[in-house]
Order: C-alpha cells, then sequence, then structure tokens
C-alpha cells in the first residue's frame, strides 16, 4: 500500500538516482577503490538506495523488508539453501563440473584471505548490497501500473547481468584467457546471472522478503567458494 506521507521524490526519478548510483559503484568498486574499503562503500551503498526508496513513498513491505514476511522468507530461502548444498556437495563427490571452479581469483588466496572473503566480503559486500539493490529497491521504484509487468520484472534481472561485466572481464584478466574468451566470458556471465536475478527476483515475488533470495545468493556464492577451493586442493 502507498505510503500516506507525500513522496519526497518520484519514484522514476528516484530510479534514475538508483541505477546512476549502481553504475558508479560498479565503476568504483571494481576499478578504484581498494578492498578494505569495499565493506563500507557496500553499507553506505544499500543504506542509501533504502533511503532513496523510501524517499520516494516505498513501503518497507514493497522493499522486501517487512517484518512480517522475514519468518516466511527465511523458511523458503534455507530450504534452497539446502538445495544448492546438496548440488555442491554431488560435483565434489563425482568431480563434475570440475572446470567451472578453475578460478585463481579463489584458489589464489591465502586462508586469511578466504576467510574474510567467505566472512566479509561474499555476504554483506556482494549479497546484502546485490539484494537491497536488484530484489528490493530497484523492483518497487520500478513498479508502475503504467508501465508493462515484463518490464519492471525484466528490467532489475537485466541490470543484474551487466553488473557482473566488470567482474567478468577481471576473471578472463587473472585466469589468462585470451581476446575471444572475453567477449564470450562476458556474454556468459551477463546471461548466467540475468537468469539467476530473475530466479532471486522470483522468490522475493513469492515469498514478500528479501531474506529468501539473499539466502539462497549467500548459499551459491559461498559454498561454491569453498567447492572451487576445495576441488583445487586449497
Amino acid at each position: 500500500m502507498p505510503s500516506s506521507k507525500e513522496p519526497a521524490i518520484s519514484r522514476d526519478r528516484a530510479a534514475l538516482a538508483a541505477v546512476a548510483v549502481l553504475v558508479i559503484s560498479n565503476v568504483v568498486t571494481n576499478r578504484r577503490l581498494p578492498l578494505a574499503a569495499h565493506l563500507p562503500w557496500s553499507l553506505g551503498m544499500a543504506a542509501g538506495l533504502v533511503g532513496l526508496g523510501r524517499g520516494a513513498g516505498c513501503t518497507w513491505e514493497e522493499l522486501g523488508l517487512d517484518r512480517r514476511r522475514l519468518r516466511g522468507g527465511i523458511r523458503v530461502g534455507a530450504t534452497a539453501a539446502r538445495a544448492v548444498a546438496g548440488g555442491y556437495t554431488v560435483m565434489v563427490a563425482t568431480g563434475a563440473g570440475r572446470g567451472l571452479f578453475q578460478d585463481k581469483r579463489v584458489t589464489g588466496l591465502s586462508r586469511r584471505e578466504a576467510i574474510w572473503h567467505l566472512g566479509v566480503r561474499i555476504p554483506i559486500t556482494t549479497v546484502l548490497a546485490e539484494e537491497v539493490a536488484f530484489r528490493g529497491v530497484l523492483p518497487a521504484l520500478l513498479d508502475n501500473p503504467r508501465r508493462p509487468r515484463w518490464l519492471t520484472e525484466l528490467a532489475p534481472s537485466l541490470l543484474f547481468g551487466v553488473w557482473h561485466v566488470l567482474p567478468a572481464w577481471e576473471g578472463t584478466r587473472v585466469n589468462q584467457a585470451g581476446r575471444g574468451s572475453l567477449a564470450r566470458t562476458s556474454a556468459m556471465e551477463v546471461g548466467a546471472t540475468t537468469l539467476a536475478g530473475g530466479l532471486l527476483h522470483l522468490l522475493r515475488r513469492w515469498t514478500g522478503h528479501l531474506a529468501a533470495p539473499a539466502a539462497l545468493h549467500l548459499a551459491t556464492n559461498t559454498l561454491g567458494f569453498v567447492t572451487s577451493r576445495r576441488m583445487n586442493g586449497r
């Protein structure tokens, strides 16, 4: 239900501002910012986006942060996370998909660096920030009866895919792939993460809370990280 207070900014303008913030953040975190600064930057970005959504009149329910939906979101998210864990367990046991886990950005980390990534970077600077942005604020700001429903549903997922282009380029560079691989890897990354964004968005819509997609996102990234290191003897 709409907020009873007069919004400080229209949702369309807030949506444009949110996209601008995400573009700047994507470039800064992937090209300029030292790793130690990623945590405060991501927390600030997430808080700023939520503030932007609230200023545009979005309710906590529209943002996926309604406390009444939290328990259901956690329950569904935990079920999805268990399914992911089962899939990774099979991969480790059988060695299936080993080529997918050859990433020097993961396998080249020391134990201390790996702990930091598992405890800070993945849950906070990746999962928290991305879920707030792409499954919370952007869908709420774009949701408008004057717009086609498919556009409202697709746009955040496509932007989520584009968000991963620079990391894909960095991965190609670190793993010393060729120029042909750069274009192919980027296209595959955008396609895969757009589809993943769509699935996470469905979980958000189904449960009404960000806890569900966040749990699945967290399980996929952390267990993928651990699987990569385990398959490569780290």
